[in-house]
């Protein structure tokens, strides 16, 4: 695979971090359609918008005295998920029928979880979120019903339980990629100090 797919993202943040105007900055190095498709700024947004969200955070990390190249990269990819996640959840909920979620929670869970946004949960994973998830909604409807108190929205309990379960995944990935870095690097150093003495 073309390498340049890869460098596209940090040519960009590059370009921004020293004045060029994102979108240009993005129009610029995102020609190659291998970079669109390996490695894009959103799946969810336009990159105009997601533009806006880099540019904040280029903001942040200048008030910081953190704003070089390699930081704000970084930080990127974070906020490309952030940002993607965030618009799908509000899509996802706007597009949940209630009273077909209330009447079928679990069928509900199973077709939201079949978006490509969840591909990197396996089947199993998938099975366990939406049973948590549609357990979640039987025991606040129950409490609802044993109090007298209105019912919650169906829709929300489970677009919310879904979204927050694959950020924590994420979350969980990216701490074990780094660990597994760091216990890779730790061990090179080792062999290298071996070396020398």
């Amino acid at each position: 695979m073309d390498s340049k797919a890869f460098a596209a993202r940090k040519n960009m943040i590059d370009r921004t971090i020293h004045g060029k105007p994102c979108i240009e900055a993005y129009d610029a190095t995102y020609s190659n359609p291998a970079a669109v498709k390996y490695d894009p700024i959103s799946r969810a947004i336009s990159s105009r918008a997601m533009c806006g969200e880099f540019v904040k955070e280029i903001n942040e990390l200048l008030e910081m005295n953190k704003s070089n190249v390699a930081n704000a990269t970084r930080y990127s990819y974070l906020i490309s998920q952030q940002v993607d996640l965030q618009t799908q959840l509000i899509d996802t909920y706007s597009s949940c029928v209630s009273s077909d979620a209330e009447a079928k929670p679990r069928e509900t869970c199973i077709n939201i979880m079949l978006q490509p946004t969840f591909d990197l949960y396996s089947t199993n994973d998938k099975a366990q979120v939406c049973q948590v998830a549609v357990r979640s909604w039987n025991d606040l409807k129950t409490d609802a019903e044993g109090s007298g108190d209105k019912k919650p929205d169906v829709c929300a309990v489970l677009t919310s339980h879904i979204f927050q379960s694959y950020s924590d995944h994420l979350q969980d990935l990216s701490d074990a990629i780094l660990g597994a870095l760091t216990e890779s690097l730790s061990k090179k150093l080792q062999e290298s100090s071996a070396d020398y003495q």
